[in-house]
C-alpha cells in the first residue's frame, strides 16, 4: 500500500463521521465531541475495506523510563495487505496544549521501539509490514483566533512547518494532508487528517 492509497480511507471516514453527526448530535452545552469517536470511525472504515483487518484501542507502549505509561489510541492490523496503522486523535479545543500533545504523539508513532513492542503481540508475525501514522483531529474555526489559524495552515498543507517549534518533532515527517468541512447548527466544523509513512517494506 502506498501513502496515497490511505486517502481513500480518509475520505470514507469523513463521510461516515458526518453521516453520524447529521443523525445524532452528541454534545451538550460545551462538552464537545470526544476524540475516541474519530478513532473508532476511522478504524471501522479500514476494517470495512481490508479483509481480515482488526483494531485494538488504547494500546500500551513503553515510555522513556521503560514503563508502559503511554499508549497509542488505536492500532489497526491489515494482515492480508501487510499494513499497520497507528492512529492518534486530537480535538484542538485548547490549541497550545493539544499541539504539544500532538508532537508527542507523532514522535511516539515514529519510535522504532514502540513499533517493535506493538508487533510483539501478534500471534502470526507480519513480515516487514508497511507502517503508517494517522493523525485525526477536529476544529471549530468559526471564531477568529488560533483555531482558525490551525485550520488555514492545515488546508494549505503547511501545518507541520508552521507549528514546528511547538511540535518539536524528532524525525522528518512527509505528510499527506486531508480535511473536510461541514456546517452543524450554524457553525463550521472541520475534520482534519494527516497520514505519513513510518516504515515502508
Amino acid at each position: 500500500m502506498m501513502i496515497e492509497d490511505v486517502k481513500i480511507f480518509l475520505e470514507e471516514y469523513f463521510t461516515r463521521y458526518k453521516q453520524i453527526v447529521k443523525q445524532y448530535y452528541p454534545a451538550h452545552k460545551k462538552n464537545g465531541f470526544t476524540e475516541q469517536n474519530m478513532t473508532v470511525c476511522f478504524a471501522s472504515t479500514v476494517e470495512k475495506y481490508c479483509e481480515d483487518s482488526f483494531a485494538w484501542y488504547e494500546v500500551p507502549v513503553l515510555d522513556s523510563n521503560q514503563k508502559y505509561s503511554n499508549h497509542i489510541d488505536a492500532v489497526i492490523f491489515d494482515t492480508v495487505g501487510n499494513n499497520i496503522f497507528l492512529v492518534e486523535s486530537k480535538r484542538f479545543s485548547t490549541p497550545a496544549r493539544k499541539i504539544k500533545e500532538l508532537g508527542n504523539d507523532i514522535n511516539r508513532m515514529c519510535d522504532p521501539a514502540v513499533i517493535s513492542t506493538i508487533c510483539e503481540g501478534l500471534k502470526n508475525q507480519m513480515d516487514f509490514p508497511n507502517v503508517f501514522g494517522i493523525v485525526l483531529a477536529d476544529v471549530w474555526p468559526s471564531q477568529k483566533g488560533e483555531k482558525e489559524k490551525i485550520f488555514e495552515s492545515w488546508k494549505a498543507k503547511i501545518f507541520l512547518c508552521d507549528y514546528s517549534d511547538k511540535l518539536e518533532l524528532k524525525q522528518n515527517v512527509m505528510p499527506l494532508y486531508h480535511h473536510a468541512e461541514y456546517d452543524i447548527k450554524g457553525y463550521k466544523h472541520v475534520l482534519l487528517a494527516l497520514a505519513f509513512e513510518v516504515h515502508k517494506s
